[in-house]
């Protein structure tokens, strides 16, 4: 799977590349489509069963540049996004932690290179396209866990569907971003074993313009 966005990631690219475009700024505010859930551990370490559960986020907020080239019926757009959002835990009872549940946040940043293809209907777009993401930096309450591990990929991929509208040099788009990785794949607690398999999926509505 990987490999397949690599290339289709490196297709988009391309065209992108050949085109005459235009360039703008673009910002976006969304949330985290994910609603909060026990995340079901198999402890693989010397201790006790323990509660774990995603219980919220923050809202996200994406800044950076847009490139756009209207070729008639058919539209490219791709972005260059400063992006943070924040994941929120609850864990109790593991180990050390007698004394009732901690909530523990996870703040994420990432520069997020969406590209996207599609038809244009009057003044109406709508596309798909994959997204690279860079993950810049994490700022983790769990590594205050002796226990945890950060598994965070340094580049991971996602795919997304876009609805838009454009009136001059304005651009309006509502996009939804799938993310290949599950929330939980970022971290582990020792060798224990998360079965938990919803992914921080994005929502999101952004202005911009191009000139």
């Amino acid at each position: 799977m990987k490999n397949l966005m690599l290339i289709a990631f490196a297709f988009f690219c391309a065209n992108v590349l050949s085109a005459q475009w235009k360039v703008g700024l673009k910002s976006y505010l969304g949330v985290i489509a994910q609603s909060p859930a026990h995340i079901e551990v198999m402890p693989m370490s010397d201790h006790n069963y323990y509660n774990l559960d995603f219980v919220g986020s923050s809202p996200v907020k994406s800044l950076g540049f847009m490139m756009y080239n209207d070729l008639g019926p058919i539209f490219i757009q791709t972005e260059f996004l400063g992006t943070a959002y924040r994941l929120d835990f609850l864990i109790d009872g593991y180990k050390e932690m007698t004394d009732g549940a901690h909530l523990m946040r996870e703040q994420y940043y990432i520069l997020e290179i969406p590209v996207n293809a599609g038809l244009m209907i009057s003044d109406f777009k709508i596309g798909l396209g994959p997204v690279m993401e860079l993950n810049l930096d994490i700022d983790s309450e769990l590594s205050a866990i002796d226990s945890y591990k950060n598994h965070t990929r340094k580049m991971d991929f996602s795919f997304q569907a876009m609805a838009g509208y454009r009136k001059g040099i304005f651009h309006i788009d509502i996009k939804y971003i799938n993310k290949f990785a599950s929330i939980s794949d970022g971290f582990s607690l020792g060798s224990d074993i998360m079965n938990y398999k919803r992914s921080a999926n994005r929502l999101m509505f952004g202005l911009g313009f191009t000139f």
